[in-house]
Order: C-alpha cells, then sequence, then structure tokens
C-alpha cells in the first residue's frame, strides 16, 4: 500500500514537471507555396547542445538532426528538440501548389511597312498560346526577366520593339487563386515587305463595241510574285487602292473579272499566308477598238451622256454636233484629245481617269468652264489666239483656264460685231465696228492700273489705240458708251 502511493506521487510530480518546462521551439504558421520552392523550417534554440530528431507525416526523416530543415514536398512536419532532460515539439502544415502549365511560343512575327525594322506588336496574340488558353491564369509581358520575375514594369501592348528586327520580351503566367506563376521567353521578328515583279497591262478586243470584257486577272500571277513562294503567299485582286490597303472587298472572281471601267486600274496584294504581310502593285486593264466617230480619245460609247443608247441628242455645247462627231465636246477651245490625254490629264503614269480640275464632278472635256474660277475656258484665252493652252498670265506654266487662281476681276461683255486688231501688236491696234456714241476708251493693265484714257465721239468705224510707248504685257482695253461697257484682251509685244 505504501510503495503505491509514493509511485502515485513520483507520477504525478513527472506531470506537473513537463507541464512546467519552457520550450523555445516554434515553426511558426502553417505554409502554402509553389513547386520548385524550397522552404526552410528553423527550430533552432539557440543552445548548441540540444538535439533535433525531425519527422514528416509522423515518419522520422533520417539523417536530419540539424536545427533546420529544407523541404520541397508537401507534408506534416514536426520537430522534436531535447535538452538532455527534457523534450519539447512543434509542427506545422505546408502545401505545394502547382505552377501554371505553360507552352514555349513560336516567336511573334509582325509586318514592316517601311523596312526600317520598328513595328508595332501585339503581345496579346500570344497568350493563349503560352497558357494553353488555361481559365484562372493572367499573362502580363516584360522588357527584363528579373522585371517578369517580380512583376515589374509590364510592358503594353501594342508594343514597340527595341531593338531593329529582332527583340525579346518575357511573360509571366499567374495563377491567380495561388500566385504561383511560370517565366517564360517570346521572341519578336520585325517582318519586311518584299519587291514583286511588274505586271503586264492586259489588253482585250472589244468584241462586242461596248467598251466592256471579261479578263482573267491572274494571267499576272507569275509575273507579280517574282519568284515568291505560291505556297506561303497569296494573291488578291482590288478595284481600288484603299480596299488593296485594307484587305477587304477583294475581287471574288480574277480569273473572269467584267471591267467597270476603260481604261481601269487593278490593285494586286500579295499576302504572306503564316503572317499576312504584303506588298502591292497595280497595272491597267483595257478593252481596244470600240469606235471613236470623232477621234477625241472618247469611245462612242462614253459619248452617250445620258446612257439613253442615242447619240445623236448628247451635245453638251449646243453646238448642233452631237458629242459623238465633236472634237470639242463642251466648246471651250481646248480639243476633247487634250483635256483627256494633254495638259492637266491624269493622275500617273497608271491612271486613265479623265481629269476634272475643279472638282466639279464633270469632267474637263465636259466643263465649260474647268477651273471653276467663274470665268469660262473659252474666255481665257487672253492673247485671243483662239488657243487658251498657251495663255499663261502668272507664268507658272499652268495654264489660265486651269488655274482657279487667275481670275482678272473684270467683267467680260464681248461684242459680236466689234473686233480688235492686230493681236497681239507692236505698237497701235484699232477697234472696228464702233457705234455712233460717245466713246470713252481705257487702257488697264492686269493688275488694274489706267494706262490710257481718252473720251471722243466716234460714228460707226474705227479707232486707233496708241500702246507704242508701253511696256510688252498683257492689256485690257475697256471701250465705254452710255448703253454698254465692252472689254477686250490686247497684247503688246
Amino acid at each position: 500500500m505504501i510503495q503505491k502511493l509514493l509511485y502515485s506521487i513520483l507520477f504525478v510530480f513527472s506531470i506537473s514537471n513537463a507541464v512546467a518546462m519552457d520550450c523555445p521551439v516554434d515553426l511558426g504558421p502553417d505554409i502554402n507555396a509553389c513547386e520548385g520552392e524550397t522552404i526552410v523550417l528553423d527550430a533552432d534554440t539557440g543552445d548548441s547542445s540540444d538535439t533535433y530528431i525531425w519527422f514528416k507525416d509522423a515518419i522520422e526523416i533520417s539523417d536530419e538532426t540539424m536545427p533546420t530543415l529544407s523541404v520541397t514536398t508537401g507534408g506534416t512536419y514536426t520537430v522534436e528538440v531535447s535538452d538532455g532532460n527534457t523534450t519539447c515539439t512543434d509542427e506545422l502544415v505546408l502545401a505545394f501548389s502547382p505552377l501554371p502549365l505553360i507552352n514555349i511560343p513560336t516567336p511573334l512575327v509582325a509586318c514592316d511597312p517601311d523596312n526600317d525594322g520598328f513595328t508595332s506588336f501585339d503581345l496579346d496574340l500570344k497568350s493563349d498560346e503560352i497558357s494553353g488558353g488555361a481559365p484562372g491564369v493572367e499573362v502580363t509581358y516584360h522588357g527584363a526577366i528579373l522585371n517578369a520575375e517580380n512583376d515589374l514594369f509590364e510592358l503594353p501592348s501594342p508594343y514597340l520593339n527595341d531593338n531593329p528586327f529582332m527583340d525579346v520580351v518575357w511573360a509571366r503566367v499567374e495563377d491567380s487563386s495561388t500566385g504561383c506563376f511560370e517565366i517564360v521567353e517570346l521572341g519578336l521578328q520585325v517582318s519586311l515587305s518584299w519587291p514583286l515583279g511588274e505586271a503586264d497591262d492586259l489588253i482585250l478586243e472589244d468584241v462586242g463595241n461596248d467598251g466592256i470584257e471579261v479578263f482573267d486577272l491572274t494571267q499576272n500571277d507569275a509575273l507579280i510574285l517574282a519568284g515568291l513562294d505560291p505556297i506561303t503567299h497569296q494573291i488578291l485582286y482590288f478595284e481600288t487602292l484603299a480596299d488593296a490597303e485594307n484587305g477587304t472587298n477583294a475581287i471574288a472572281t480574277p480569273e473572269a473579272y467584267t471591267n467597270s471601267a476603260n481604261p481601269q486600274q487593278i490593285f494586286a496584294r500579295v499576302e504572306e499566308i503564316e503572317y499576312g504581310c504584303y506588298s502591292l502593285t497595280s497595272f491597267t486593264i483595257m478593252v481596244e477598238g470600240a469606235e471613236d466617230a470623232d477621234n477625241d480619245g472618247v469611245s462612242d460609247v462614253l459619248e452617250d451622256i445620258n446612257n439613253n443608247g442615242d447619240l445623236t441628242d448628247d451635245d453638251t455645247d449646243g453646238d448642233g454636233t452631237p458629242n459623238y462627231l465633236d472634237e470639242d465636246d463642251d466648246g471651250d477651245l481646248v480639243p476633247t484629245i487634250t483635256e483627256i490625254t494633254g495638259i492637266g490629264a491624269g493622275f500617273g503614269p497608271n491612271s486613265y481617269e479623265f481629269i476634272d480640275t475643279d472638282s466639279d464632278a464633270v469632267e474637263n472635256y465636259l466643263d465649260e468652264d474647268d477651273d471653276g474660277d467663274g470665268v469660262l475656258t473659252e474666255n481665257e484665252d487672253y492673247n485671243n489666239n483662239g488657243d487658251p493652252l498657251d495663255d499663261d498670265t502668272n507664268n507658272n506654266d499652268i495654264p489660265d483656264f486651269l488655274d482657279m487662281g487667275v481670275t482678272l476681276g473684270i467683267d467680260d461683255i464681248l461684242s459680236n460685231t466689234i473686233t480688235v486688231y492686230p493681236n497681239p501688236t507692236n505698237s497701235k491696234c484699232y477697234i472696228q465696228g464702233v457705234p455712233n456714241a460717245v466713246v470713252t476708251i481705257s487702257v488697264f493693265t492686269v493688275e488694274g492700273q489706267n494706262v490710257f484714257h481718252d473720251q471722243r465721239i466716234e460714228g460707226t468705224g474705227n479707232i486707233e489705240v496708241d500702246l507704242s510707248k508701253l511696256p510688252a504685257a498683257l492689256y485690257f482695253i475697256m471701250m465705254e458708251t452710255k448703253e454698254t461697257t465692252d472689254v477686250y484682251r490686247i497684247v503688246k509685244k
């Protein structure tokens, strides 16, 4: 009985002593880490005489007797620390979250239209390729690997490369729920445009005599590709330059295309199929052989202005000669052939559009006032030689009838019964057919300066005007009566 009592006292004393002892071990809170990380557990008490035993999931880890433990796998980790007399323990749960799955991306290629080595890259185009389209992940791009690792200085998209022709950025793929991330390199390549071959103009005979035929535009495929691989490049054809540049409204059946104008410019776009980079060129399609009864360069079909199928009722200048037989359709003294092919006509070597200088939707060959300055083209024949083409008052190599800047500011009320001759003159000129009235004669420079003034009463006949003392130039002779004012141009040589 005494022996049992002594044992009980010793047992109670041992429990009380264990509860009261000081245990300095603290592994800290549970840890969530990412795969690939190494976590160091630290149980160091600061007493070099203490001993350590480590356990994972209650199983002792052999040969691990140091105060610290490096861990790369998840589990419940326990440390037992002893000073020879007492032993205490601590534990924590360590979990490793998986890293996002990534794919090594192919280089991102962008087109460089001006071939300077710099262009704009849409980095976001590669995000799904890199992440595999996995949900719950975010892809950002960085200019240096350290920035990607520390999630600093995210690059904008589109991104202009720093280094010409080739560059590199780093993509950071992060799991939004765990914060675990992977880094992968993305190469950037600048794709330059390439020269195309020169296409042939396509010319067909006008079988139907209507200026319309069916063209096979693909006849120019090989010439345009000029050795480029037709497997990796495609050719598209367009009616306008804007459509060719934007890659919109391509001609659906280029092998059987009916022209909409004659002649007509066609634009070809050669695309690199993989990356979409492109180059442009153009050529002309033309129907020849259409009847042109007056040889003015405009086929008879196009002279049917009102599109009623009757050529005889189209007479723009009202001179009694229908346009298809009239060499000067608008009666402005400038032949139609000159107004569509000569000075001021066309926009470039591959353009055959009829010119409309004043943009009033009336082409010059049908427009009585080509430059829209309020002075009829025929009245801009300032030297009165019947040809407005050689009148260039401001010497800018643009005939006055095409130069809106030349408006001389004096109303021209030309008489059908009065003439001025000779014109040009070296000294004197004469006004013939003067009415029997009080007549005032004045001479003005093109700047409006009055250089001659004379008032007289004359019967019907001639008036002499002496210009001999005036320098060579263009002048205006004004003849005023009570009822009328007539202005005549005169050139003094």
